[in-house]
């Protein structure tokens, strides 16, 4: 059973990397009726063993009244799974006639899930994106919108203490094929129509990436890596003039929290909270000014070296800080914020 040790592996490194669990968790675990979350499920129940930690599963699927056999097949297989009517998504999907589309539907499909995750008291929703999901997305939106977006292994669920996670990101499709196959499961093929066009354009995109070099995934998961800090929160300590500054382990793929101590003793922090790759909100509790200073110095540095080009913004900033940073008033997504752009 190399595979499933593999499969666990990745899904360590992923934790690890990302904090996506944590003792005393709920987790919602959506099951599609795909490969990898059939291996998502079985992994995230051993990586209980694994890990030494402990949580709790939910495992849940939804019957769109299309994928009937894909019901019948995930509720023998996994005898405690929820099956939440996927009658209104249809519904809806329908009367958007010819402006239905894969987005709207995952959009229609996410939102549900969080409505389940909220009546059955979890705060986290286990998504099965595997590696070749995250690099596929980044290409296809790159072609198809002009944009640099790839899949967070982390994401809250705006409006609630919601998130979703992605504990497979950094596992290999091929690894999670030789597990289920090692099961000997027969998995039925999907057959969500509003998907259909999405999914052929992903086939499209890996076959692509594959035909270029062998390395390809790996090398485009190392650019993203060095280039996009908001997807890769890491451990560092900053020395400052009086002091020091640590990145917290709370940091994930949205925020990042630096802790300020002086003399050992905390005096402070400043959270970093990305919007999105080039566009970030600073907030700080801290009444010692110089080295507040001398922390934001570092912080913006770190910041410009990775993202190239970065837009932060201020609520309410103090005098000190408005004149040390030169900060200027500037619209953000309609509101006035005291803010600074930096290039690199």
């Amino acid at each position: 059973m190399n595979s499933i040790r593999q499969v666990l592996s990745s899904l360590k490194k992923a934790d690890n990397d990302f904090n996506l669990i944590s003792n005393g968790d709920k987790i919602v675990v959506y099951i599609d009726g795909s490969s990898s979350s059939i291996a998502l499920a079985k992994a995230l129940d051993l990586y209980k063993f694994y890990s030494k930690k402990k949580y709790r599963l939910v495992l849940t699927a939804i019957d769109y009244g299309f994928n009937a056999q894909s019901i019948d097949f995930l509720k023998a297989e996994f005898t405690d799974i929820n099956i939440i009517d996927g009658e209104d998504v249809v519904m809806m999907m329908n009367a958007k006639g010819k402006d239905a589309s894969a987005s709207a539907f995952l959009k229609l499909e996410r939102k549900q899930l969080a409505m389940f995750a909220k009546d059955v008291k979890a705060k986290k929703i286990a998504l099965a994106s595997t590696h070749e999901d995250s690099l596929e997305y980044l290409f296809r939106s790159v072609v198809t919108e002009g944009k640099i977006i790839t899949l967070k292994p982390k994401s809250s669920v705006y409006g609630s203490n919601v998130s979703f996670i992605r504990p497979l990101i950094s596992c290999y499709e091929s690894n999670i094929d030789k597990y289920i196959n090692e099961l000997e499961l027969s998995v039925p093929p999907l057959t969500n129509p509003w998907v259909k066009h999405h999914t052929e354009e992903f086939v499209k995109i890996n076959e692509m990436i594959n035909d270029s070099r062998k390395d390809a995934k790996d090398n485009i998961r190392k650019a993203l890596s060095d280039e996009f800090p908001i997807l890769y929160a890491d451990s560092k300590e900053f020395n400052l003039e009086t002091g020091v500054m640590k990145k917290s382990k709370l940091s994930n793929d949205e925020r990042s929290i630096y802790l300020i101590y002086k003399k050992d003793e905390k005096i402070g922090s400043i959270a970093v909270i990305m919007l999105d790759h080039h566009l970030a909100q600073i907030e700080y509790s801290l009444n010692d000014d110089p080295l507040l200073l001398g922390a934001l110095d570092k912080i913006i540095d770190e910041l410009v070296d990775k993202c190239l080009k970065i837009t932060l913004f201020f609520s309410r900033p103090k005098k000190v800080i408005r004149e040390h940073l030169g900060l200027k008033k500037i619209n953000i997504r309609g509101k006035q914020k005291f803010a600074i752009k930096k290039v690199k």
